[in-house]
């Protein structure tokens, strides 16, 4: 920031930042023994409905709105009741990541389920102090990561972050219900279609199924005409 400021003043040339290539970004994991993009894995309907058949209603109803909407979980904690128009079925979800803040429609069962959440006030655990109440009872973004990591070991299913939230979204309409790309990032605001395609879209099929098809062969051809075809030609 510093150099390109410097530039807009006038003071020296662009500074022009390039990334890896692919080949240096695998040498440099090499170098460091780790990978360094590890991909995400989606929300999947079986594991929300695990994860909230051993979580608290807040944090039942946070996996449920995330998964729905699409909504980072910033925005998502961060909810108040006068971010709720319960009467439209929509909530406002503050900007993010380069999008206006915005109205996002919810399913009748959301509403009904964000409308039945006591009001609940997170605290300050450094000083003790009950802050405004949210939605979900969160003070922060971070705040989840705890609980969410006894539900899923009480559940028996892996622990997954927030952001795979929106893997999962995007998965469950492309992948698994069949949903147009333009659509489907429409749904959950991503400008460009092809992003959502490339980063947020999950196969479903393991490999072991790829590969047993494969051994799926075609039903051989009759071949009781084989001496006919022959004389055809000569033989």
């Amino acid at each position: 920031m510093v150099q390109q400021n410097a530039h807009d003043l006038g003071h020296c040339a662009p500074i022009r930042i390039t990334g890896y290539t692919e080949n240096e970004r695998i040498a440099q994991d090499q170098a460091r023994k780790k990978q360094s993009r590890v991909e995400r894995k989606p929300f999947t309907m079986e594991w929300v409905e695990r994860f909230c058949a051993h979580a608290d209603i807040y944090n039942a109803a946070l996996v449920r709105f995330m998964f729905e909407t699409a909504a980072r979980i910033d925005q998502a904690v961060s909810l108040t009741r006068d971010d709720l128009d319960l009467k439209k079925q929509r909530v406002w979800l503050k900007a993010a990541k380069g999008h206006a803040a915005q109205w996002v429609d919810i399913s009748h069962e959301m509403m009904i389920e964000l409308a039945n959440l006591p009001e609940k006030q997170p605290m300050n655990r450094k000083t003790g102090e009950r802050l405004e109440a949210t939605v979900f009872g969160y003070q922060s973004k971070g705040g989840y990561r705890k609980r969410w990591a006894t539900i899923c070991k009480n559940a028996g299913i892996e622990l997954l972050t927030a952001h795979s939230a929106r893997h999962g979204f995007y998965t469950h309409l492309r992948v698994r219900q069949g949903v147009d790309p333009i659509t489907a990032a429409k749904a959950g605001r991503w400008k460009n279609p092809a992003l959502p395609d490339r980063v947020y879209g999950h196969a479903e099929e393991n490999q072991a199924d790829i590969r047993a098809r494969f051994r799926t062969y075609p039903v051989q051809r009759d071949t009781s005409e084989a001496p006919n075809a022959m004389k055809k030609w000569g033989k």
